[in-house]
């Protein structure tokens, strides 16, 4: 009878752990990035686009493309992996970022029709308007951030994206810093 509850215990459990959300082991390319996630006093620098400055660790890199329009990338290297921020600017008719979002959002979810999105939008730092979903098909799972900032004379959308699994901490600890450094300038001639 004790073999029986404890077979039954043991298969009860190992269902209940089957079921959660356990993170699988880190893979080689997120091994290749968590050395370069800058530690909470990370030192910052500052970035100027044209109509907008934005900081971001001093130990990534920026990528602009030509091919990207007025996209600009950061990251801790020049490849787009699994932690970075992308800036882009947006030729927008609205003004209003909740539109915006909800434009975003119907162009990913029709990319990425298993995409978890959030219910809860929020603030961010300077003015900026956020949601964020999850995209289940990238391996390490992803977790995106979009933020709008609607100015006078030109709409920006930040992309930031980070593993799930690491969200909650790069949250506070980096992407956060990055859009508290984010205003607007004077566009270049």
């Amino acid at each position: 009878m004790r073999r029986l509850a404890r077979a039954i215990l043991a298969l009860t459990l190992g269902l209940f752990a089957a079921a959660c959300d356990v993170a699988p082991p880190p893979t080689a390319t997120l091994s290749r990035c968590r050395p370069t996630c800058p530690p909470p006093s990370a030192p910052m620098q500052q970035y100027a686009g044209d109509g907008y400055v934005i900081d971001y660790p001093e130990t990534w890199v920026v990528v602009t493309s030509e091919h990207a329009g007025d996209a600009v990338y950061f990251g801790p290297d020049a490849a787009r992996g699994p932690l970075g921020m992308a800036v882009h600017r947006v030729d927008a008719s609205r003004r209003d970022p909740d539109a915006l979002l909800d434009a975003y959002r119907d162009r990913i979810l029709a990319t990425v029709p298993d995409a978890s999105y959030s219910d809860d939008r929020m603030d961010a730092p300077n003015g900026g308007r956020s949601d964020y979903y999850q995209d289940w098909r990238a391996e390490p799972r992803l977790q995106y951030q979009v933020t709008f900032y609607v100015g006078d004379e030109a709409t920006y959308r930040v992309e930031q994206w980070s593993p799930v699994r690491d969200w909650d901490r790069l949250w506070v600890v980096l992407f956060e810093a990055m859009l508290k450094g984010f205003a607007f300038t004077e566009r270049a001639p």
